[in-house]
């Protein structure tokens, strides 16, 4: 299962991305002049200033009664008095340069492809050969060069940067050191000075170090002008290798990477390539390949990535295997155990000042980074993620008292490395639509909850889980109104003004997603809390808050309402689904719990359309998926499969580059994750108390089968299918737990020796043994 072109990447777009979650490469592939683009996930700007000092000028009583008063204009510019700094930026290391001087042909058997089994980029041009990996248990990208013809294989290779850099003190070997800026202003933010540094001596701001090191060669070496030359060989082995100083938020230059750069120059120095390879194969594939998705189709003629998509898009079930297994290939390559949590493009990036900053973005786009791990059978590369919520959790008891005078932890639309928990905007800059949004921390545990959920880990959840999970809920009591009103004010639906009076505003009180997100992480809290044993007073007052909690109103045609009060929205086809919250990724809005308000749910979805932004189409699939509709989501599907190329994008048009990258555009890796989630959620459900299968399959995928799915209470299912009926399947019990399982047809299963008949659409329930296996046949 590959990418592939028979021509180098023109653009970062198409290079082909490699990473180990957390040193992560761009490869051009260029013949006569390749290049690599380097990036480290803790390679950030700052440290920010010091925090909580920001100066709060209008308080959230005022921006009550200003709201009360349906002073729209008085209650924004409230919450622009309340802003604090900017996030800091994601930056790029810089490149790895690599001359070929006898590489002056123009080749007809060109060929660069990306190897989602064995995660490896391989360019062949008829004379020589290369691939390139990003190795976990060595830390390094790898590249193995190796002539495939005649001609002796010669090249030079350095590294640049865009960053500010110092000499390198290792006359041995080539590399490069240097330090970030101090601030890096938002792409979107207008300044006569974006980039800030002070001097390497004074700087408080991030080091980093990277080095190539020549592993082996038959060749004439040698290192001259900080550059590899390599003369007259067959093969050769290079490794890259990239540090930073950063420890953590409190520590920015806590590591010297110098230092740890030698070290690992001296820990690979007897390996060879073979092990090398051997070992980043186990490492990976251990995870890789716990899943399978096959659709049955015959393989299309052979054309590129690129072509494929153009020409046949979804209609190429291939081709839809293939978007699949890669959104899992790059959540490997951008999140594992240890690194930091993948950004809004995951590890990769190669502006110093780039879209959005590259941080977290936290109303939607970090949180659907990370919708696949659990069912796509990746949870331990949901762990950064968790940790970033836990030590955001700590940041953020401080604004919540700060700035609200509330107990427990906030944080709000964005935030980064430092883990900023402040409201953004740099101090009034910010449009509130998106600045001001206190709502984050109920959305981020339901993260926790649900690997708590899937993996049934009682102590994860009762030493980790529980007490970030309590923080968020003393918040949310907190920020309720406390009358009879039973909402959250103030309150914005993120992104997405409502209509007053002709004008659009962004604050009111008791935006829809605000009320969804409250009922969602109260109704979390109560199961947590009955679990731990946790505070029996606090149960009691979530119990007292969620009966007063508003309700979402419905308007006259059935479809439910984003603001409280009715006022429709600025843009009927506005990317943001928030107000929908509570069908997905929630689970309290169901086909068989509260019934009114997910058929209101599916109007209002149907209202929106189906255009959008790449992730946009990935949550709406998502949705649409639990709304057990097919065609709908066959229809999204489609639309996310459209060719997208750099410099002709479509505002909020979605689609996929050729190196599969999702557009938002530009391009945004939350929309590869939100498909990966959203293709599951048409096979496999399980946030009802069971598992249904099949529940939306798209009408174009008659026959197929996957396997290694995951489900909540520690199943994990293989299915087969065929013309919407569920052929086989097989559900393993990772833990001792009752399973309940409805198909979408007669089946048939072994019980106690005797063949056992179940009826089409009916629950079936068992009690599963930890490490045993179940079979279930199709009875037509």
């Amino acid at each position: 299962m590959q990418l592939t072109e028979q021509q180098p990447a023109q653009t970062w777009t198409e290079a082909y991305p490699i990473g180990n979650g957390r040193i992560g490469a761009m490869v051009y592939g260029g013949v006569e002049h390749e290049k690599i683009a380097l990036n480290v996930d803790s390679l950030w700007s700052g440290p920010p200033a010091k925090r909580n000092q920001a100066p709060v000028k209008g308080t959230v009583a005022d921006m009550r009664a200003a709201i009360a008063a349906r002073d729209f204009q008085a209650a924004s510019r409230y919450a622009k008095d309340m802003q604090g700094p900017y996030t800091q930026s994601y930056l790029p290391l810089g490149d790895l340069h690599m001359l070929f001087p006898l590489c002056t042909h123009s080749s007809t058997r060109y060929e660069r492809t990306l190897q989602l089994e064995t995660a490896t980029v391989t360019v062949e041009d008829g004379l020589y050969k290369r691939s390139v990996f990003a190795s976990k248990p060595d830390e390094a990208i790898i590249l193995r060069l190796e002539a495939v013809a005649e001609l002796p294989l010669s090249f030079s290779a350095w590294l640049t940067s865009p960053l500010r850099t110092i000499g390198w003190p290792d006359q041995d070997h080539v590399g490069l050191a240097g330090w970030c800026p101090e601030y890096v202003a938002p792409n979107y933010v207008p300044s006569s000075e974006p980039i800030r540094y002070t001097s390497y001596e004074t700087s408080s701001a991030i080091r980093f170090a990277s080095a190539v090191q020549l592993l082996e060669t038959d060749g004439n070496a040698a290192v001259k002008n900080n550059k590899l030359v390599v003369e007259d060989a067959r093969y050769a082995t290079v490794l890259v290798h990239m540090e930073t100083s950063f420890a953590s938020a409190q520590a920015p230059q806590g590591k010297e990477p110098i230092t740890l750069i030698r070290k690992r120059l001296s820990e690979t120095v007897t390996s060879t390539y073979e092990t090398l390879q051997s070992r980043h194969l186990q490492d990976y594939q251990s995870l890789f390949q716990r899943m399978t998705f096959t659709l049955n189709e015959t393989e299309r003629e052979k054309l590129s990535t690129s072509e494929r998509l153009a020409k046949y898009g979804a209609n190429d079930g291939k081709l839809v295997e293939l978007l699949f297994q890669m959104g899992r290939y790059l959540l490997i390559a951008s999140s594992r155990e240890g690194t930091e949590a993948a950004n809004l493009q995951g590890i990769w990036n190669e502006h110093i000042r780039p879209p959005w900053s590259s941080n977290y973005t936290l109303n939607i786009n970090a949180q659907m980074n990370y919708w696949p791990a659990e069912t796509a059978a990746l949870p331990e590369c949901h762990q950064p993620f968790l940790t970033f919520i836990e030590e955001l959790s700590e940041q953020g008891k401080a604004v919540a008292q700060n700035y609200y005078q509330c107990r427990g932890w906030t944080a709000h639309h964005n935030s980064d490395i430092w883990r900023q928990a402040e409201p953004v905007g740099g101090f009034g800059g910010g449009d509130p639509v998106w600045a001001f949004w206190p709502m984050a921390a109920p959305w981020l545990t339901r993260h926790l909850w649900e690997h708590y959920l899937f993996s049934a880990d009682r102590a994860y959840l009762t030493e980790r889980a529980y007490p970030v999970m309590k923080g968020a809920i003393l918040f949310c009591l907190d920020w309720l109104v406390q009358d009879e009103s039973g909402a959250a004010s103030p309150s914005t639906s993120p992104e997405h003004r409502f209509l007053y009076k002709g004008q659009p505003y962004p604050v009111s009180e008791g935006a829809v997603m605000d009320l969804a997100l409250l009922e969602d992480v109260f109704h979390l809290f109560l199961a947590a809390n009955e679990l731990v044993g946790g505070d029996q007073q606090l149960a009691t007052d979530v119990k007292d808050a969620l009966n007063q909690l508003k309700k979402p109103p419905l308007s006259a045609e059935g479809a439910l309402q984003e603001w409280t009060h009715g006022f429709p929205g600025e843009d009927m086809h506005h990317r943001h689904l928030s107000h929908l919250y509570g069908v997905y990724p929630g689970s309290q809005w169901s086909s068989n719990h509260q019934q009114k308000r997910y058929q209101a749910a599916k109007q209002s979805l149907s209202e929106r359309g189906d255009g959008g932004t790449g992730w946009s189409l990935a949550w709406k699939l998502c949705l649409w998926a639990r709304f057990l509709d097919g065609d709908r989501t066959d229809a999204l599907i489609s639309r996310s499969m459209q060719l997208v190329r750099e410099g002709d994008e479509q505002h909020e048009s979605g689609g996929v580059y050729p190196n599969l990258f999702s557009a938002h555009p530009p391009f945004q890796i939350d929309g590869n994750f939100g498909f990966v989630a959203g293709v599951i959620e048409t096979l496999v459900q399980s946030h009802e108390g069971f598992i249904r299968l099949l529940p939306a399959l798209p009408r174009r995928w008659k026959q197929g089968a996957i396997t290694g799915v995951r489900c909540r209470g520690g199943f994990t299912i293989d299915l087969k299918w065929q013309n919407s009926s569920v052929l086989a399947c097989t559900v393993y019990a990772s833990c001792e737990n009752a399973c309940v399982v409805v198909f979408p047809n007669a089946m048939s299963t072994t019980e106690n020796g005797e063949r056992m008949a179940i009826d089409a659409g009916k629950l079936y329930a068992f009690k599963a043994e930890k490490g045993q296996c179940y079979t279930f046949q199709n009875n037509g």
